[in-house]
């Protein structure tokens, strides 16, 4: 049968619901198992290790976060029950879950978070730009202190992490990949090949290797399950999946030609598109991401609007990801922040030297990157300001990126790492 935009859509949906955020599922609608076809080796189910949106897809359901995302992209608690943010957004205090435990009985607890971040940092983490903000982290990282300052465990179940400054996606940041809650055995590996790794999540890896990942239910998991007991990931070259979605060895693949002109006979699950997501972002680091003015300047100056132009009106703004009280709702977020009196205003404010120039980065394979260059390039011309556009291919711009050689970024992401342009 032929599939239309809107089955597409709505298979999308269920595709989400169940290998995304598959904790969230009531209803018998799957497989079981759930078979799943990849294109691409799932590198590590080590959340330090990994790096591309394949493992990322696999880790998340093994091993989770104080926050993750619900079937519609918004930011909810995980393994938290209450959270508490001061008002100058530096301080992020969290009471976590009083039943949430590691597959191998372990409960969770506050020093487990504590140990998880300093993981992220550690040497072996291949991200660990991702605590940069954090108070402490450049001097653990440098070898100078034992742990990280700004992370730290409470009596009551508690804990609290301190920022260098306000970072408005730091509660995406948590919902990440990046900052999943570990727990580390004694050896690398077990027999069938799974990491000595412990998560919290609703699965357990009972499977890995180079061709298979096998996922079975965590029955003690502290939230709702689905009716999925068991996942298996396989990874075959491209040829392969059309032909094993069409002959049954396959429910659902996270590969599709959009262009092909495939007829399928017998179709269950397929992932057709994934959205794409972007969210720009100041080197905070940097002499231009430390000048508020400026930074409120480039925000009020940017039309929002453009973005959903761009994208033939079928994006969200970014409010609905925003913490809460950075905008009110998706009309305050694309016309009444688009305000450019006020941006000349704050940006007479900034006092910026003649000399400055805003290096921003983009990569290449990023979805309609020329036409955010083009929206990028207008906001920085209207107000006057010295601009260079550094378009990168992919491991050059992930390099510049870890690195901070830029002044701002714009960062795509594939669900489930749900950001938004903002």
């Amino acid at each position: 049968m032929k599939i239309s935009m809107t089955r597409k859509s709505n298979l999308f949906r269920i595709m989400f619901l169940v290998f995304v955020v598959s904790l969230y599922s009531s209803a018998p609608l799957y497989a079981n198992p759930l078979r799943v076809a990849v294109v691409t080796k799932i590198k590590s189910l080590n959340p330090t290790r990994q790096d591309d949106a394949t493992s990322a897809s696999a880790i998340i359901q093994i091993y989770e976060g104080l926050f993750g995302y619900d079937s519609l992209g918004n930011i909810v608690p995980i393994l938290v029950k209450n959270w508490y943010v001061s008002d100058d957004r530096k301080t992020y205090t969290f009471i976590l879950k009083d039943n949430a435990h590691f597959t191998n009985g372990t409960l969770l607890t506050p020093e487990n978070i504590v140990q998880s971040i300093e993981n992220l940092a550690g040497k072996e983490s291949v991200n660990r730009w991702a605590v940069k903000m954090i108070v402490g982290a450049d001097e653990f990282v440098d070898g100078k202190r034992k742990h990280i300052a700004g992370v730290t465990a409470l009596p009551n179940n508690t804990i609290r992490i301190q920022l260098k400054y306000s970072y408005q996606p730091f509660l995406a940041l948590l919902a990440s990949a990046y900052y999943k809650i570990a727990l580390y055995g004694d050896s690398t590996s077990t027999p069938a090949g799974c990491p000595n790794i412990y998560g919290t999540g609703p699965y357990v890896c009972k499977q890995f290797n180079d061709k298979l990942l096998l996922l079975e239910q965590n029955k003690d998991y502290h939230s709702s399950l689905n009716n999925i007991d068991k996942i298996e990931v396989h990874v075959m070259p491209r040829p392969e999946v059309i032909e094993s979605l069409n002959n049954g060895r396959i429910d659902f693949i996270r590969y599709y030609d959009k262009t092909a002109p495939v007829t399928y006979e017998s179709l269950q699950l397929i992932d057709v598109y994934q959205y794409s997501v972007w969210y720009a972002a100041f080197n905070m680091s940097s002499a231009l991401g430390k000048n508020p003015n400026l930074r409120k300047a480039v925000s009020y100056a940017f039309d929002k609007q453009k973005i959903f132009n761009l994208i033939d009106n079928m994006g969200v703004p970014a409010s609905g990801l925003l913490q809460e009280g950075f905008f009110t709702g998706a009309q305050d977020c694309c016309q009444q922040s688009h305000d450019l009196n006020k941006a000349r205003e704050f940006l007479r404010s900034a006092k910026m030297l003649n000399n400055s120039v805003i290096d921003l980065l983009v990569c290449k394979s990023t979805p309609n990157a020329q036409g955010l260059i083009n929206i990028f390039s207008e906001t920085f011309k209207t107000l006057g300001l010295k601009y260079v556009v550094s378009s990168e291919e992919f491991e050059k711009y992930y390099s510049r990126r870890r690195a901070g050689d830029y002044s701002i970024v714009i960062v795509n992401h594939s669900c489930p790492n749900v950001e938004k342009l903002g």
